[in-house]
């Protein structure tokens, strides 16, 4: 037995599946999250006992970035913004989380040569005349120029924050891959921000998990359809913030039985297309936000539904309806191939895999030593996957390639994996719906 729970404010949802992945149970409560948490847990107690193999839980709706102004931006650059017309600014979205930004000399180029030195004493009088440290600790985010290249500048950095502050938070930007150091400056400072959030929250399922499901992993569901082990949610709880969207794609995928193509995912409030690849929602690499620095995580790649969408494509494979009321379908919107009596969002929360993923700028001068790369990167990743809980046997590479950057070094290349683990098999239509 698997289980998915759906956390939404204060309404509550799971859903658990057999091994075959059909839905056996659904049970739906509105209350408090911290009540909620306890009585879902019970119930999967109750319905389950020791036969639960794994509990997800969609977070994304009760994440959100602390605004006590006690994350700390430094970004290291070869040299300081000219003007303040080309600093690189705090989203305004997280001007309450940031309490200031330093600049440390440092960096590299796209080809993981050094710029100029790292000024690590820079860094330590600036932390140490930036001010006492507010209670709970450090939180910084490091960003560094070309850290996707040679993370040494980013690393060392921390290394020394860490002796001056042994127990501060850090998040890193080559954690988070995207070619513009805007971007993973302020996805790093997101996530720096969501830090103590995350850990709070882990901390809160872990003990109750424990307390009413001894001995059942735990695990959190990511923006790409995917789960992760719960105590990631310490480290890169950035990665939950889309997962809503993205474990309704799961769902509706799982009924579908779609390997590859597009579906149709009608709701109460919108129609999408989702697009399925390897069994997997295939992923955007950044959440664009228009002018704003983007968000660099994989994110299930889903796009509004368009009558006139539809007659240039191809039709979507699947069209799962999923309204709490039926009616009149929208203008444009065909006939639904599957009818959800399940949530889908629970549902894809249940019959999640694990997801591991691998973004990052590598040398090769030889299609020889790209392939061994590639195989090397794959095979780290499954060693991952199965250390978080997956049979060797349930390990799948859905991604592994390679790319050249435009104006870059024919020698540096873009490497981008993906395997997932412990998937459950679509369910036979007739008796998932």
């Amino acid at each position: 037995m698997r289980a998915g729970v759906r956390l939404d404010g204060a309404r509550c949802v799971a859903v658990m599946v057999d091994p075959h992945g059909v839905v056996v149970a659904e049970h739906a409560l509105t209350s408090e999250p911290d009540a909620a948490i306890d009585e879902i847990l019970g119930w999967l107690a109750r319905q389950a006992g020791t036969s639960l193999q794994t509990a997800t839980f969609d977070v994304s709706p009760l994440l959100q970035t602390e605004q006590e102004g006690r994350v700390l931006a430094i970004r290291i650059a070869p040299r300081p913004a000219a003007d303040d017309i080309h600093e690189l600014a705090v989203a305004p979205e997280l001007s309450g989380s940031v309490r200031g930004t330093l600049h440390v000399g440092g960096g590299h180029d796209m080809r993981g040569r050094q710029l100029t030195d790292l000024r690590l004493a820079d860094l330590r009088q600036q932390l140490a005349d930036h001010g006492p440290v507010q209670p709970g600790g450090l939180v910084v985010s490091v960003a560094a120029v070309g850290s996707i290249a040679n993370p040494d500048h980013e690393e060392r950095a921390a290394d020394a924050i860490l002796d001056a502050f042994p127990d501060a938070r850090i998040s890193l930007s080559h954690e988070f891959f995207s070619s513009a150091l805007r971007d993973r400056d302020f996805t790093s400072t997101a996530n720096a921000a969501l830090l103590h959030p995350g850990e709070r929250l882990a901390a809160r399922l872990e003990r109750a998990a424990a307390a009413q499901l001894p001995g059942v992993p735990i695990a959190f569901a990511l923006g790409d359809g995917g789960r992760s082990p719960i105590r990631r949610l310490n480290a890169t709880p950035v990665h939950a913030l889309r997962a809503g969207r993205a474990m309704q794609v799961q769902g509706a995928r799982h009924l579908a039985g779609l390997d590859h193509g597009d579906l149709l995912i009608l709701d109460d409030d919108s129609a999408v297309v989702a697009h399925v690849q390897h069994g997997v929602p295939a992923a955007n690499t950044l959440v664009k936000r228009g002018r704003a620095p983007s968000l660099a995580s994989n994110t299930a790649r889903v796009d509004e539904h368009s009558p006139t969408q539809l007659y240039d494509l191809a039709a979507p494979l699947a069209v799962v309806d999923a309204r709490t009321e039926r009616g009149p379908l929208p203008h444009g919107v065909p006939e639904p191939t599957i009818v959800a009596e399940a949530d889908l969002g629970a549902l894809g929360a249940a019959v999640a895999p694990l997801s591991s993923w691998s973004d990052s700028l590598r040398h090769a001068s030889a299609a020889g030593e790209l392939q061994g790369v590639l195989r090397a990167t794959e095979e780290e990743l499954r060693s991952q996957t199965i250390h978080w809980g997956a049979g060797p046997e349930s390990t799948r590479v859905v991604e592994s390639d390679a790319y050249t950057l435009a104006y870059g070094s024919r020698h540096v290349v873009r490497i981008r994996v993906r395997v997932i683990g412990d998937w459950v098999a679509a369910a036979e239509l007739s008796e998932a719906v």
